[in-house]
């Protein structure tokens, strides 16, 4: 417990520094931390361990401590820093998916409301397709009319001349 508290209020030692046991990676804790004064001058990974007598940090302490290293309350407050750091990227992907969401359900909409009108416009153009259609029909029937109608007056005007013909012929005959 001693040395949890140490690694918690302790100083950090520059990594070149670093004891036998936490440069090999067998330390407790992430990094190699003294607190002067205390554990006999080992580190805390030492202590817990209970090899601090055989700690190669243990006879430069002092030296170390002169030379201001830094203490694990800035390493936690670095941390923090980036927890915070974290927290506020993560807010910002949140507003930007939420804008990209609002903005894709307002593209959603508006295609809605040109699909409808592009329906709308579809329906006008058949009814107008129709319509043509329709009228097509009453000129072709009209036409069929008006050249049935022509042929009879051509007959009618052929067998008027050829009335006329014939009477020119007999008023000739009897001159």
């Amino acid at each position: 417990m001693m040395a949890i508290l140490g690694a918690i209020i302790g100083l950090v030692v520059e990594r070149e520094s670093w004891c036998t046991l936490c440069m090999e990676g067998l330390g407790r804790f992430q990094h190699c931390i003294v607190v002067p004064g205390q554990f006999r001058n080992s580190c805390v990974s030492c202590h817990y361990a209970s090899v601090g007598k055989d700690c190669s940090v243990r006879p430069d302490v002092e030296k170390l401590v002169k030379n201001g290293y830094s203490p694990v309350s800035n390493i936690v407050r670095q941390i923090c820093l980036q927890k915070q750091l974290d927290n506020s990227l993560e807010a910002l992907k949140k507003l930007v998916q939420d804008s990209l969401t609002q903005r894709d359900q307002s593209m959603d909409l508006q295609i809605k409301k040109l699909q409808g009108l592009m329906w709308e416009r579809n329906q006008a153009i058949e009814e107008r397709d129709r319509a043509i259609v329709a009228s097509n029909k009453i000129i072709e029937t009209s036409n069929q009319a008006i050249e049935a109608g022509i042929a009879t007056l051509l007959s009618e005007v052929r067998s008027y001349r050829a009335d006329v013909a014939a009477a020119e012929k007999t008023l000739k005959r009897e001159e």
